[in-house]
């Protein structure tokens, strides 16, 4: 989440004097979250040819809307302890990252939305030649589903939990100025069975699927700061069990072609633009085929050496289980502010809208979210940092409004 504050005298001279903060050194084009912190940043451990980082946050959260419900609105505190580690070599030539998380979170009232996550991971780059390269990746998550999302079960005692078994390669080579890439993924997803609040279970086999990507990838270099790209993409859904609700899989075919920019502004400004048109099409009679037009952005201002400012957009097709809907057609715009106040305390906000179309279905949302905070940096070791979020959800579905005021306190330690 990002945060927003005022900027007080020392933002003020920054404004007047970009080129006068932390004496000689010129932070222009490097995001105010991305810098180099040499006093704050953890040193890690190294082994041998590997650099080892570990750390844990702990935190504590008052939510206002623990259900994400319109209607049964009771607030709790939770408690969020989430420890990581990642290990990284160091080699001249290629590259390998192992990386392990957890986050265990504990409901000081409702002891049913108790949830625990982890994942376990590894990438890697083969450097084949100069300008060939094979970058590889496989991990195992197990997460949960946030009441708040649209397709989590109102009438569920707790929250659903599910396994994602990825892995992915991409194969590029350069020739001068130009670029080709040619990848592959593949996604298994498993969701496990839920209690019913009032007695039974609900069955989620119909949710478990497979998902299959291939990715070619065509880029042109205009110039150091410009690179155009054109990506051409084929993907396919296969699900393990008949939907109940529909009578039929919810198996798809679908490509998607776009085309966009790489790009640098001067130093201020910097992102990704592009657009394209995608397609996918359902097995079953009874789901509606999606076309459309597909984009997104993702644009950076520096605004002065101690400001930065992120905007995004996307549009963008997910899998639905809303009774008729073949998919989620979801369109999103967000704004982010940072502001470095010292050079130990990172003050951000952010604000979004996110509306969700529902296909073959009457269904329609629209969420809103603005969000604040501040992050202290106390040495290598220590952070600490406190923040606020405002959820609301307008649906045109019965029972799918909802608020939440989320404030949160946090602490975390790093080797």
């Amino acid at each position: 989440m990002v945060h927003w504050r005022k900027a007080l005298p020392l933002g003020l001279l920054c404004l007047a004097v970009p080129g006068a903060v932390y004496g000689q050194e010129d932070l222009r084009g490097v995001g105010v979250l991305d810098r180099l912190r040499p006093a704050y940043d953890p040193d890690g451990v190294r082994l041998g040819a590997f650099e080892i980082k570990t750390g844990v946050k702990v935190s504590e959260t008052y939510t206002d809307n623990v259900f994400a419900s319109e209607t049964n609105k009771k607030s709790d505190i939770i408690t969020s302890v989430a420890p990581d580690i990642t290990v990284t070599s160091t080699w001249s030539r290629h590259q390998l990252r192992l990386r392990g998380s957890l986050d265990t979170r504990f409901h000081a009232q409702e002891s049913d939305e108790n949830a625990t996550d982890w994942a376990l991971g590894a990438d890697g780059r083969i450097d084949i030649t100069r300008n060939t390269t094979l970058a590889l990746d496989a991990g195992y998550r197990r997460e949960h589903e946030e009441r708040g999302e649209p397709d989590a079960f109102a009438a569920a005692e707790e929250p659903a939990q599910y396994d994602i078994i990825e892995t992915g390669f991409e194969l590029a080579q350069r020739f001068n100025r130009f670029s080709v890439a040619l990848g592959g993924r593949y996604a298994d997803v498993d969701y496990e069975d839920v209690a019913r609040t009032g007695g039974g279970t609900i069955d989620n086999d119909f949710r478990d699927r497979e998902e299959y990507l291939a990715q070619f990838k065509l880029g042109y270099e205009v110039s150091p700061d410009t690179n155009l790209f054109a990506v051409a993409q084929v993907n396919q859904r296969d699900y393990d069990r008949i939907d109940p609700a529909l009578g039929a899989k919810r198996d798809s075919e679908g490509y998607e072609l776009r085309g966009g920019v790489d790009l640098k502004l001067t130093r201020l400004v910097d992102g990704q633009v592009y657009v394209g048109y995608r397609e996918q099409q359902y097995d079953a009679a009874a789901l509606e085929d999606v076309s459309g037009v597909s984009y997104g952005a993702n644009l950076n201002w520096y605004a002065t050496p101690l400001t930065t400012l992120r905007f995004t957009a996307l549009s963008d097709l997910e899998e639905t289980i809303e009774a008729g809907a073949s998919g989620n057609e979801r369109t999103a715009f967000g704004a982010a502010v940072d502001h470095e106040l010292l050079r130990n305390l990172i003050l951000t906000a952010d604000a979004s809208y996110e509306n969700e179309d529902f296909i073959g279905s009457s269904r329609e949302d629209d969420t809103y979210t603005f969000g604040f905070g501040g992050t202290y940096l106390m040495n290598r070791h220590f952070r600490f940092g406190l923040n606020y979020k405002f959820t609301s959800r307008d649906s045109t579905d019965l029972g799918e409004d909802y608020d939440e005021n989320l404030i949160g306190v946090f602490i975390r330690t790093d080797l």
